[in-house]
Parts: structure tokens; C-alpha cells; sequence
């Protein structure tokens, strides 16, 4: 059950489910599907695309078949997100500020021609996908204020994922096709941010890329060199994660122990 609250284009979910029948036809516009239960919802869509939903509960969203929002997948409670092992698509914006998202075996897919934001609570993805089609900073993915975990794979087909000062990366096995780019960029002496890799041959750990890597921590060469403020570290202290592959390599002010570039 729910309501508009007046305003016609967000849908209040208090409680029980959301479900479309499968064959309706959905025409989503600029919705927002807002779920303020304090009991566990289900969500169906059977292939339809949503605009936007929020998660505004104190209880727990369960998705019962892949979701596809045209626009953002927003975290706004306490409560908890489970994908329950289903694919996600998002175009717009992901925005885990606050609350929980417990992962299965799904992949998140971060798609569309405009840039957006990628704020994460902490709680690890399965496998993320960047594929971003816009030119410029339109293709963008920025990622702020909170730490990047994936504990599969981190895949960027198209598109650039820009890591801000203090945000940490810990992945397991990370690829970069030609023409896509991973950037951390901006810091300062006080930028602690740490990116760990996992060990392992291509497929099972390490980074493979084909496009462009660039750590210019504080300014890089244009002031000098700087403190080493950006750490790349090995999941495994003591064994070498591998940095493959023939893209680009461009690093300033990085401390790098248990690599190897192969």
C-alpha cells in the first residue's frame, strides 16, 4: 500500500510490495518510488524500467528480479538493501550514504551519457560495472566520501571513474578497456586514500588494463613531486598483485609495495 503525499510524481510504499505484472506497460517519466517501511518489501518489475527509488525504511528491500532505473538508487534510512543475487542497472546517481547494502552474487551496472555519483556506505559489491557512453565528463562516475569495496570484479568498459582525496579502493580483480580510464587525482598531505589489489593471475585477481590509470596524488610533476600520499598495496602483504596489460601508466606521489607490472 501507498500514497502520493500530494505530490504525483514520488509514490510513498508504507507497506507491503511493489510488483508490476508481467506484459503491463510501464511509462516511468520522472517517478520516484519511495519505501518508508519498517517491514521487509519486496520488489518485482518483471523487465520494466523504473525512474527512481529510494530506500527510506528501517527495514529491508529484497529484490525479486533484476532492476533497471533510469534514474538514481538512493539509500536515504537505516535500512537495508538486498539484491538478493539480482542485477542492477542504474543510470543516474548511487547514493548509499547511510544504511546497508548486502550483496549476493549480482552485478551493479553503472551506465547512461551523463555523469554521475557513486557514494558507497562501506558494504561491498558483488562485481561493478562502469560503461558510461557520454564524451568529456559526461562519462564520468565520481567517487566520493566513502570507501570502494568489490569483492569480485570492478569492470570499466567505457567511461572514467574519478576517486576522490581519502576515498580507499580494496578490489579483487580489476579491468580497463581501451579508451576508459580510473583517475585519483587532487589530494593533499593529509589524503590517506589506499588503494588495495587483489593477488592472483588474470581472472582471479590483479588489474588488466587496456585504457588509462592516472595518480597525480598532489600535483605531481606540474609542483615537483610531492608527499607520497596515495598507498597501492597487495590483499596479501608479502605477495605481488599484477598490474598487466599495455594502457597507459601515469603516477605521481604513490608509495607501491608488493607489485609487479607484468
Amino acid at each position: 500500500s501507498g500514497s502520493s503525499d500530494g505530490d504525483p510524481t514520488t509514490f510513498d510504499v508504507q507497506a507491503g510490495k511493489v510488483q508490476i505484472d508481467s506484459g503491463a506497460s510501464v511509462t516511468a517519466g520522472s517517478s520516484v518510488i519511495n519505501i518508508s517501511a519498517a517491514s521487509s518489501v519486496n520488489v518485482t518489475t518483471n523487465g520494466a524500467s523504473l525512474y527512481s527509488l529510494t530506500n527510506a525504511s528501517t527495514g529491508t528491500v529484497v529484490l525479486q528480479d533484476a532492476l533497471t532505473l533510469t534514474g538514481n538508487l538512493t539509500n536515504s534510512s537505516t535500512g537495508t538493501f538486498n539484491p538478493n543475487g539480482k542485477d542492477i542497472t542504474v543510470t543516474g546517481n548511487w547514493d548509499f550514504s547511510t544504511g546497508t547494502y548486502s550483496h549476493g552474487s549480482e552485478t551493479v551496472t553503472l551506465t547512461g551519457s551523463s555523469a554521475s555519483t557513486l557514494i558507497s556506505t562501506g558494504s561491498s559489491f558483488n562485481s561493478l560495472t562502469i560503461n558510461k557512453s557520454g564524451s568529456g565528463t559526461a562519462d564520468d562516475v565520481n567517487l566520493q566520501t566513502k570507501n570502494l569495496v568489490v569483492n569480485r570484479k570492478l569492470t570499466i568498459t567505457d567511461g572514467e571513474l574519478k576517486q576522490a582525496a581519502d576515498v580507499e579502493i580494496t578490489v579483487d580483480e580489476m579491468s580497463i578497456a581501451s579508451g576508459a580510464q580510473w583517475t585519483h587525482e587532487g589530494g593533499s598531505d593529509s589524503d590517506n586514500a589506499t588503494i588495495t589489489i587483489g593477488t592472483g593471475a588474470e581472472g582471479s585477481g590483479g588489474v588488466t588494463n587496456s585504457g588509462t590509470i592516472t595518480f597525480n596524488a598532489k600535483g605531481g610533476a606540474a609542483y615537483g613531486g610531492d608527499k607520497d600520499v596515495v598507498k597501492i598495496r597487495s590483499a596479501a602483504a608479502g605477495t605481488q598483485a599484477e598490474f598487466r596489460g599495455t594502457g597507459t601508466y601515469t603516477w605521481y606521489d604513490v608509495d607501491v609495495k608488493d607489485m609487479i607490472r607484468k
